[in-house]
């Protein structure tokens, strides 16, 4: 089913950022008193399987989720029931938080046997790290329930609230707080002065990893914040929702509150190499919005108007620029060049965005300013990824180039949908457009280490804005070809007598590959920067293989290639068969399973980008060894994939193989997934060829 807005309805002083903003009004101390547990139906008692899932080992029975602004808290409720053994694992709960930002308080849970009375949990509650990003700590808490049994029902509810142990009152440091999305990076101010048309408040995510029989959401706005949102909007927004997913059912108004009830929500099973789940799975996303707008396109347009406004003072007069585009420049006069030097003098401003902990009180310790315009960027040396890319088109302007600033929707963590009425919150990134000959390329300068006309993955083949004389001006950015998403391994490896190879692997990572782990690690030391190199490699190897790494190159700027050796060994991977050995054709396999291994598939695949990987293995053998067979060669192509194995010997004592697998294009659909498969069952084959050894017969006289 398509997403959909929801119908408007007008609240009287709503609260703008659901507990956060309630928090940062006044931070009051609550009161919690607990209640007496929602009684059991004979329905629930007697219920042993699931007819939706027969032989699922636990459903959810009911689940409740109440943002309760106007008490400043969220409830949450969950009851599940135990169908099999293999259900028994529930039993271990977790709940997810952001730690150092909210804090569960009055967790009670239970367990409701077939038989006997209900025995309260009284053990001990653990927190465990889940996620380190840029000043937030996303954390579990995380119990165990005993003697759960098949049959057994499991009740748990808390409360998330704001921790007012961390959060002292101070506003700026309640924003600093916000979650960004995995430590995505902060692109900075839109504009100055600028009214808020849209302001997400709350997610409802509808599925969960159990069938859920029945659910309930409700939403209690705040009735004493309004103040807080004359500030933000022009006027008093309405609240809406976008349902996604959801067949047959919307929210609904009761009182004061909104309130959505579900029943018979499917589990949620996430599948490898599927879109970002946020974009598949059932949910609605509530929001307020500026009331005077009366369809989406009208809020779009106004949105987009207002950004290319904020962004074109930021850029200012060229002529402004004129002196410091000279110095740059030189007597550099190919348009290439010239922009390459544009560039590479933008990427040397201090990048705030990605500085860890740099909260608002530390900016303020360390003087730094807002920048007003891109003159500010040049003189002050640092600014965040909106001012860095900014600056670059205004000096690219200087130089003569038609450029422009474009707001692009990173792709890692959702997909664009034109119904979610949210500019920052979907277009939340942006990128430089510049006409080059015949060409006009998209940049990423405001991104660490990214090479002079590649964009991050995930601005690339992303929805986009560009400007318009009647915006909204929507694009797609370009998609890069796999050899901008290139591995390239080459090995020297030498088989002894009982079938294991030692040598070196040389890795090479070109554009995306190199650009991902340069800022994987840019926080790292070089001990981690190794450790995790050594593991990555070594999941590429067999069991009980070893890896260290000897070189590494070009980690920490943006140069084309980004080179890792390692010294490898490879124990007992050719099989010894009689008086014959088998030596796998493709030894750098390691424990990676077919990704697409299961006959049918719900959700698209989707590989972040089109790439290529290409191994070049050499192996040399022990005296006294010949090749009795070589595998023959193996291909695999359709529209959008192609596959090579070549296994060959050279001399007496040398193989060589080669494997070359293309991807050129990122999304499958799930009517093309049986193509998808085909190739891959194909690859799967061909990787499993052997050359057939045998040693050679000691002759005496």
């Amino acid at each position: 089913m398509s997403p959909t807005p929801g119908k408007r309805r007008r609240i009287a002083w709503p609260l703008g950022t659901g507990l956060l903003l309630c928090a940062a009004a006044s931070l009051v101390p609550l009161l919690f008193a607990q209640k007496a547990w929602p009684p059991i139906t004979a329905e629930e008692s007697a219920l042993k399987d699931c007819p939706q899932i027969p032989g699922a080992g636990a459903i959810f029975l009911f689940r409740e989720e109440i943002a309760d602004i106007k008490a400043g808290e969220t409830r949450v409720f969950k009851r599940l029931k135990v169908l099999t053994a293999a259900g028994r694992d529930r039993a271990n709960v977790e709940i997810m938080y952001v730690k150092g930002l909210y804090k569960v308080v009055d967790l009670e849970a239970r367990v409701v046997p077939p038989e006997g009375v209900p025995r309260p949990f009284t053990g001990q509650v653990f927190d465990k790290t889940a996620l380190l990003g840029p000043g937030i700590r996303v954390a579990v808490k995380t119990f165990a329930l005993p003697d759960v049994t098949p049959g057994a029902i499991i009740e748990y509810r808390y409360k998330l609230v704001v921790d007012t142990s961390v959060v002292k009152g101070d506003a700026e440091d309640i924003l600093d707080a916000l979650p960004t999305g995995r430590g995505k990076p902060p692109e900075g101010d839109i504009g100055k002065g600028m009214k808020l048309l849209s302001l997400p408040v709350e997610r409802w995510d509808i599925e969960e990893g159990l069938f859920t029989r029945k659910a309930r959401f409700v939403y209690v706005p705040g009735d004493s914040w309004g103040f807080i949102l004359s500030l933000l909007f022009d006027g008093r927004p309405s609240l809406l929702w976008f349902s996604k997913r959801i067949p047959d059912t919307h929210p609904v108004w009761n009182k004061d509150r909104l309130e959505l009830e579900v029943e018979n929500i499917p589990p949620f099973e996430a599948e490898e190499l599927m879109p970002p789940e946020s974009s598949e799975k059932m949910c609605v996303n509530l929001f307020y919005f500026d009331s005077k707008f009366k369809d989406p396109k009208a809020y779009w347009t106004m949105e987009c108007k207002n950004w290319q406004k904020a962004a074109e003072a930021f850029l200012g007069r060229p002529h402004k620029l004129a002196a410091a585009c000279g110095e740059i420049v030189g007597d550099e006069t190919d348009p290439a060049r010239v922009l390459m030097r544009l560039y590479e003098r933008v990427q040397q401003i201090r990048n705030l965005s990605y500085e860890q902990d740099l909260t608002s009180r530390r900016r303020k310790e360390q003087k730094i300013k807002d920048n007003r315009n891109a003159a500010d960027v040049l003189e002050r040396g640092y600014g965040y990824r909106s001012d860095i890319t900014r600056t670059f088109v205004a000096l690219a302007r200087a130089a003569g180039f038609e450029a422009e600033v474009v707001r692009v929707s990173t792709r890692d963590d959702k997909l664009f949908h034109n119904a979610f009425l949210s500019f920052t919150g979907q277009l939340d990134s942006e990128a430089a457009l510049v006409p080059v000959g015949d060409k006009t390329l998209l940049f990423d300068p405001a991104t660490p280490f990214c090479p002079f006309g590649l964009v991050h993955w995930t601005r690339s083949n992303a929805a986009a804005v560009r400007f318009s004389e009647k915006p909204p001006a929507f694009f797609t950015t370009p998609v890069y070809p796999p050899e901008l998403g290139l591995t390239q391994r080459v090995a020297a490896l030498r088989l002894d007598a009982r079938g294991s190879l030692s040598g070196t692997i040389e890795a090479t990572y070109m554009g995306h590959e190199a650009l991902i782990r340069r800022l994987d690690h840019i926080h790292d030391d070089a001990e981690e920067v190794r450790r995790s190199l050594e593991e990555e490699m070594m999941e590429l190897l067999p069991e009980g293989s070893e890896a260290k790494m000897t070189k590494l190159e070009n980690i920490d700027n943006n140069a084309p290639a980004l080179i890792a050796r390692f010294d490898v060994v490879l124990p007992g991977l050719a099989v010894e068969t009689g008086d014959r050995m088998l030596l796998p054709a493709s030894p750098l396999l390691g424990k990676r399973q077919h990704p697409f291994r299961h006959a049918e598939r719900k959700y698209p695949a989707y590989f972040p980008y089109p790439f290529r990987e290409f191994n070049d293995i050499v192996i040399t053998l022990p005296d006294g060894m010949t090749v009795e067979t070589c595998p023959p060669p193996q291909k695999a192509q359709d529209e959008f994939c192609s596959y090579s194995l070549l296994a060959m010997q050279e001399g007496p004592l040398k193989l060589h193989v080669q494997r070359d697998l293309i991807v050129h294009k990122s999304f499958f659909s799930v009517e093309q997934y049986p193509a998808l498969k085909s190739f891959y069952d194909a690859v799967r084959t061909g990787d499993t060829e052997q050359f057939v050894l045998r040693a050679l017969a000691v002759v005496d006289y």
